[in-house]
């Protein structure tokens, strides 16, 4: 004799009558299962859905909140007023500039799956580095890991992790290949030795491989980026829908633009 199902008609204490199945076993009268009220198990399924929600909401919200208070930490004093309000373009091409940035942060969902990256380039005092954090500012208030990097420094940091012989480089090179959206400032100022150039190469190579987007910032212009960086880097820091900006109006450092 195989076992087999039922059914009957049970009662649910809040719900009423419901059509219960059950299984029978080998021996006369035995009842191996029987099944629940179907809107007891409906509410509780909702139940479950709303926690899971409400969990991942949470969640989500403690990541926003470590990104942004993480990159504020991280990023110097001088530019923590940096956003797109503050900045006061004065003349139509830095509104476009404006514009543009505004746009990148807005479709970093979509541009930033791709790896694609921007080049700020031109004048000092024009707030390459200003729009640069602001976006950044944004992404990090949707959940991301943003940094902002000093080229100068990050070798120095690096340079610094030899002397102790030990595998810090490695790990340095680690995390700043890996956060959602890296910011390289003044490149450029650096002695642009061949050691400073791998360095550089191997950290946009790295981030363009994972397809995370970067964005780079430099007073030179696009044809000298290209020959301090080559031309490959550039390629893989604008491949996917990112470009470069000209910032190549006047410098406005004394209306408190960064």
């Amino acid at each position: 004799m195989t076992d087999f199902y039922e059914t009957q008609t049970a009662n649910c204490d809040k719900h009423g009558e419901f059509e219960q199945k059950v299984m029978s076993g080998f021996k006369k009268g035995e009842v191996i299962c029987i099944s629940r009220c179907p809107e007891c198990l409906r509410e509780q399924e909702e139940e479950k859905t709303k926690r899971d929600e409400a969990q991942k909401k949470y969640e989500h919200q403690h990541l926003i909140k470590r990104c942004v208070q993480n990159f504020k930490e991280t990023t110097p004093r001088r530019f923590e007023g940096c956003s797109f309000e503050t900045y006061k373009p004065t003349c139509k091409e830095a509104n476009a500039a404006l514009k543009a940035c505004k746009t990148y942060a807005s479709q970093f969902e979509s541009v930033g799956a791709n790896g694609a990256g921007l080049i700020f380039c031109g004048k000092l005092g024009t707030g390459k580095t200003h729009l640069a954090l602001s976006i950044a500012r944004e992404v990090a208030r949707t959940g991301r890991e943003c940094r902002y990097v000093n080229l100068l420094d990050l070798i120095r940091y690096i340079r610094a992790s030899w002397k102790d012989g030990g595998n810090e480089e490695g790990e340095i090179l680690y995390r700043i290949s890996n956060y959602d959206l890296l910011i390289i400032d003044e490149i450029g100022v650096q002695n642009g030795t061949e050691n400073e150039k791998t360095m550089l190469f191997d950290i946009i190579n790295s981030r363009y491989e994972n397809m995370l987007p970067t964005i780079i910032i430099s007073n030179l212009s696009t044809t000298e980026i290209s020959t301090l960086i080559s031309e490959r880097s550039v390629d893989r820091i604008t491949e996917g829908g990112g470009g470069t900006l000209v910032f190549d109006w006047g410098s406005y450092r004394n209306r408190d633009a960064a």
